[in-house]
């Protein structure tokens, strides 16, 4: 970490940026070494290379054979050294170069599970990190990734032109909030309408437990806590001023049944949803029952 360009510590530029309201984020391309490295010197064989040829170089990179358990190890703890000095909230993974120089017959494959391996440590380390993929864009879009980095960004054309088209496309095998910034419109336009975390999860195309970890990076707080006080917000506002039906709201918010609804107001507000309706239109305020 350069301190000198930085103008001090990551952890003393982390915290101003916080200060200022805003979230921290940070790229990486790890797979990546440079001949010019020490890194390189050290360990000239952790690069992928075909024994007695010249390597196949692009952007000055050489690629990290990442199907070697040393390797990771190395690089992990470099990039845990660099994160564990203040709140990463964001991180962009990205590979920007194609791989050559492939001489043996899994190495690909094993190379596809090591980064996989890397990944996985490196969010159970920091579960509150959104991690975001990139590979020239969307070169690596695909759902092993999606495991691990819940959004993805799928080409580095912004043409507003040709994005329409990019999005279009990508829209039919992918969910629309893994290539967007528009995770925070996915939650509000769906929780109303979800029965519990498992099938708001899938309904977005994540697996259970990485929604939770993107939703409190992003909320603050539990899934399922912010469902709840979400669907008190809008139930007292319908009951109150609206003129929905009583069975329109049951079914607005996701309740199996009207038994159902009318027991969760109870809990939630001490009353059955008709006996709060006519209390709010007696000019009673209403509210939710202190815990």
């Amino acid at each position: 970490m350069n301190e000198k360009k930085l103008g001090g510590t990551l952890s003393e530029l982390i915290d101003r940026v916080h200060a200022q309201g805003v979230k921290f984020g940070i790229w990486i391309e790890p797979e990546m070494v440079n001949e010019d490295s020490n890194l390189y010197r050290e360990h000239p064989d952790w690069a992928i290379q075909i024994p007695g040829k010249l390597p196949v170089r692009s952007r000055n990179q050489l690629i990290l054979d990442f199907s070697r358990k040393e390797v990771r190890d190395n690089i992990f703890n470099q990039i845990c050294a660099v994160f564990d000095q203040g709140k990463i909230d964001y991180v962009k993974w990205d590979m920007n170069r194609s791989m050559a120089d492939v001489y043996a017959g899994n190495l690909a494959y094993d190379y596809v599970l090591g980064v996989y391996d890397f990944m996985e440590r490196l969010v159970t380390r920091y579960p509150d990190i959104l991690l975001e993929g990139c590979s020239g864009g969307g070169g690596r879009f695909d759902a092993g990734m999606l495991y691990y980095s819940p959004q993805i960004w799928c080409s580095d054309n912004t043409d507003a032109m040709n994005r329409l088209d990019i999005q279009y496309g990508t829209s039919f095998f992918y969910p629309i909030s893994t290539y967007t910034k528009s995770f925070h419109y996915f939650v509000m336009q769906n929780y109303n309408t979800v029965k519990n975390v498992e099938e708001f999860a899938h309904l977005g195309g994540y697996t259970t437990t990485t929604f939770r970890r993107l939703f409190k990076n992003l909320y603050g707080i539990p899934v399922y806590e912010w469902i709840l006080e979400k669907k008190r917000e809008g139930i007292l506002e319908d009951l109150q001023r609206t003129n929905m039906r009583i069975t329109e709201i049951c079914n607005r918010y996701g309740f199996d049944s009207l038994s159902h609804f009318a027991h969760f107001c109870k809990d939630s507000f001490g009353d059955t949803p008709r006996a709060l309706r006519k209390k709010a239109a007696n000019g009673e305020k209403i509210g939710k029952v202190a815990d």
